[in-house]
């Protein structure tokens, strides 16, 4: 919101209909000091240099894109500074009276007898704030930043970042909550590509981007990739990694993982909620949406694998057959089933891929497609997207592995005719996910589907590049 430019309407001074500049400086001023019964506290305001005057008190302050963002408050005596109260308590008050009629008009304000105050760090070490106190704060505020985590029982921490991308003018869209798992090299994904990701989707899109759990330090030694947790040792048979075969599902971590989802999509009223993963995530997306198929309206599975495998012995990851067979089997037979009830589920990969089983990620893909079939869920929507073996080894740096199309797949051009037609049509054509009728539904926003209406060219969608990030 800082740098944000709008205008003050309203009256300046007894001048009726004026329209004055603001530039937003800052938005964690403290309270103004009026000297009268109007006194606020424990809020904070914005500043900007509009120069405001008397009568112009509760005028809007309204962004270029139309949008008011906050109502002008006051002003100082002796300087060009204004003061603008944030909309979010105004909003609070207002839907606590709608939702009130018929009691006294005093929301609760969750005080505790106190007033808080922004204060700098030089100001507090004057006051005995010590340094180790500081690096405590900081390390807060750091972990406030990842604006999350989960943690329990045999399962270790698990951060998760919240990120907003939206294209100016439809900040009020009910957005999409898309979970984003990365791969087993445990790398972070760049905003940019949030940013092109949310832009093929043409929706606002609140993303989700967690880190895998990391080990508790027990002396049973478990290893996680996402859901699948298997002993250190299991990954070191053979002299290749053997997790995903010897492995099982951690039931605490999906379950806890599967209702942090499910908050977040009743907080912010996700019109739809998405998982994406690569390799290594989309195993994980295929864990979570069989353990909790009413949570999500779409899987995409990039590069993904299941739990085992039916690939020969003589392969890259020499898995001992039978064995690695019945347990994909059985994974298959007793989780896979399950994402049926998943509205659309599109998984891409190679051929050629030599590190995650394309015959196994087909397997997979009919076994939904026949569950849906037998359950009666027609309108649902399943496929295996084939990549060519020409996009299959255009990551940078070059491999002939087979297994580096992230970007082919997900952000250039070719993304667009592989995967994202393919997602955009599906999501427009297929029912709510299961877990909507739970709750009231949003107001139809703008771009939603109305009866009778047909879903737009991606051509005739102008979507700007400006975005807005939390």
């Amino acid at each position: 919101m800082v740098k944000l430019s709008g205008e003050v309407i309203g009256n300046d001074n007894a001048e009726k209909i004026q329209i004055l500049p603001a530039t937003i400086a800052r938005v964690d001023r403290n309270c103004p000091e009026y000297h009268d019964n109007y006194e606020d506290e424990n809020t904070f305001y914005a500043g900007a240099g509009s120069n405001t005057s008397g009568g112009s008190s509760g005028s809007p302050v309204i962004a270029r894109s139309g949008n008011c963002i906050a109502l002008n408050a006051g002003g100082a005596h002796e300087a060009a500074s204004a003061f603008f109260l944030p909309l979010d308590r105004a909003v609070y008050v207002l839907d606590w009276l709608k939702g009130n009629p018929n009691q006294i008009p005093l929301p609760p304000r969750g005080t505790l007898l106190a007033r808080w105050l922004f204060q700098p760090f030089d100001m507090l070490r004057r006051l005995g704030f010590t340094p180790e106190q500081e690096a405590d704060v900081l390390k807060l505020s750091e972990d406030a930043a990842m604006n999350d985590r989960q943690k329990g029982y045999g399962f270790g921490e698990c951060r998760y970042k919240l990120l907003e991308a939206v294209t100016e003018g439809f900040e009020h869209e009910a957005p999409y909550l898309a979970v984003w798992l990365h791969g087993g090299d445990w790398g972070s994904i760049s905003k940019q590509d949030l940013q092109t990701m949310q832009w093929r989707m043409g929706r606002r899109t609140i993303w989700m981007v967690p880190k895998s759990p990391k080990s508790p330090r027990t002396s049973n030694g478990w290893e996680f990739q996402w859901g699948c947790c298997h002993k250190k040792e299991d990954n070191q048979k053979a002299r290749v990694d053997q997790g995903f075969i010897w492995g099982h599902l951690h039931s605490g971590f999906l379950t806890a993982f599967a209702e942090s989802i499910r908050g977040l999509s009743a907080r912010f009223q996700a019109d739809r909620v998405l998982a994406f993963g690569y390799s290594m995530g989309g195993f994980g997306a295929y864990q979570v949406a069989s353990w909790a198929p009413e949570v999500f309206d779409a899987i995409v599975s990039l590069a993904g694998y299941g739990l085992g495998t039916e690939d020969p012995q003589h392969e890259r990851f020499r898995a001992p057959q039978p064995q690695s067979g019945r347990i994909f089997r059985d994974f298959v037979g007793r989780y896979v089933t399950r994402m049926a009830k998943v509205p659309v589920v599109l998984a891409v990969h190679a051929w050629c891929d030599s590190l995650s089983s394309y015959h196994d990620d087909c397997t997979i893909i009919w076994a939904i497609k026949k569950q849906a079939r037998d359950e009666g869920f027609t309108k649902h929507f399943a496929d295996m997207i084939t990549l060519p073996d020409s996009l299959a080894n255009t990551d940078l740096p070059y491999s002939s592995s087979g297994h580096d199309y992230y970007y082919a797949s997900l952000l250039r051009n070719s993304s667009e005719r592989i995967l994202w037609s393919k997602l955009r049509s599906a999501l427009w054509a297929a029912p709510k996910r299961l877990s909507w009728s739970c709750r009231a539904p949003p107001e139809s926003p703008r771009g939603s589907k109305r009866p009778g209406q047909t879903p737009p060219l991606w051509g005739q969608q102008k979507w700007a590049r400006y975005r807005r990030w939390y």
